[in-house]
């Protein structure tokens, strides 16, 4: 069986002229709408600089392991002055996609400089 987090994860997303909406297929293959939904995370710092994630803590205190990452994209530019990274990473039999999203310094609103872990979670 797999981790009940998984469910909460996405593949996908698309844009809707007007707004953004985010969309994913379900474990059984319906599309559901979807919406950012930071998360703890422990990761490890490796000597060559990358940052691998180990396990995700979701809100109501489940923790689970990640057991492989599959895949790491370049950060992208982002809305309002951030940067996001895309991890394709396994959590027991299931493969998902964990984001990392960087904050520059914003010395206009006072901002300092942040870094989050978030996934996708179903509305």
């Amino acid at each position: 069986e797999s981790p009940s987090f998984v469910r909460y994860l996405i593949t996908g997303s698309c844009l809707i002229i007007g707004y953004m909406e985010d969309w994913t297929k379900d474990g059984n293959g319906r599309m559901r709408r979807v919406h950012k939904r930071y998360v703890d995370v422990v990761a490890h710092m490796r000597d060559d600089g990358f940052l691998e994630p180990l396990s995700i803590a979701w809100r109501d205190g489940r923790t689970f392991r990640v057991t492989q990452v599959i895949e790491v994209g370049e950060f992208r530019p982002g809305f309002e002055g951030f940067f996001t990274a895309k991890y394709r990473v396994s959590i027991g039999n299931r493969r998902t996609s964990l984001y990392l999203e960087q904050h520059l310094n914003r010395p206009e609103t006072g901002m300092p400089p942040t870094v989050r872990w978030w996934v996708h979670e179903f509305v």
